[in-house]
């Protein structure tokens, strides 16, 4: 069997895996009744020349069989959350490409050197939970992508216009459409200290598929980073059973979060 079809046998496995472990983990109304894993709602598919492509990229962790993404902040560091990330650094791969999954496409993959997990990450307390890691890179980043600033602390406001990104589901009920980078636009609607929430009542957001991709804020052709994409929730306790609810997200426009971030990125091991 060749190295593709060995790849893409792992990825649908795993895939397939933690939508099924979704899917059993339904909500009923409690706050901490969380989906871990994003997928794009209402939204379409990112093109390779797009910037969203050049600085996304899909993170698969083999210890729990799940898939997520990650935002390149640098050229040998990505953000992604912290529940994505295994324990040990050899199970985490990464891969380069809007669609590994289509058997015409041949995905960069890049070993990681090291992941830091940010120091206020509780896996059991998960809505107070800064849910948040950066991964160092064996090597830069691909010659077609590029990293993204992470923007200021005055962009992030209550009805600011913010562009997620993420390779799971284009449905809230079903299991259709993962493994292709996708981008929606919506609207922030509150903001809690580190953390703020977007409404999904409208079938736009983040589902089951993958998690830990970035929230975006656009100005002209440039991409900031604003937020990395945390759990859905139902807030409103409404017995909801899909991701028409409530998703939450770290801020890393908050001042402390921003300096930990670039603390992080230091440790990285510059490839000449």
């Amino acid at each position: 069997m060749s190295m593709r079809n060995s790849f893409l046998l792992i990825l649908l496995f795993s895939l397939l895996s933690s939508l099924v472990g979704c899917s059993e983990n339904s909500f009923s109304g409690a706050p901490e009744d969380i989906s871990r894993s994003y997928g794009i709602l209402g939204g379409q598919d990112v093109a390779e020349s797009d910037p969203v492509a050049r600085s996304t990229v899909m993170l698969l962790n083999l210890e729990s069989n799940e898939i997520c993404t990650g935002t390149a902040v640098s050229e040998q560091a990505l953000v992604t959350a912290a529940h994505c990330v295994p324990q040990e650094k050899e199970n985490l791969q990464v891969f380069f490409a809007v669609n590994p999954l289509d058997e015409n496409t041949d995905p960069k993959a890049v070993s990681v050197a090291k992941i830091i997990v940010h120091p206020d990450y509780n896996s059991i307390e998960t809505m107070k939970s800064v849910d948040l890691a950066v991964v160092l890179l064996q090597e830069k980043l691909p010659g077609s992508y590029q990293s993204v600033s992470v923007a200021r602390g005055d962009r992030l406001k209550v009805g600011r216009e913010v562009l997620l990104a993420g390779y799971g589901n284009s449905t809230a009920k079903e299991a259709e459409g993962f493994g292709k980078l996708r981008q929606v636009l919506v609207s922030v609607s509150e903001i809690a200290g580190a953390f703020f929430e977007v409404e999904q009542n409208l079938g736009k957001g983040i589902c089951d598929g993958d998690s830990g991709g970035p929230v975006f804020v656009v100005e002209g052709k440039t991409l900031a980073l604003l937020g990395v994409s945390k759990l859905v929730y139902d807030k409103n306790h409404t017995g909801a059973d899909n991701c028409l609810t409530t998703a939450q997200f770290v801020s890393v426009a908050q001042k402390p979060i921003q300096e930990w971030i670039l603390k992080s990125l230091l440790q990285s091991t510059p490839q000449h």
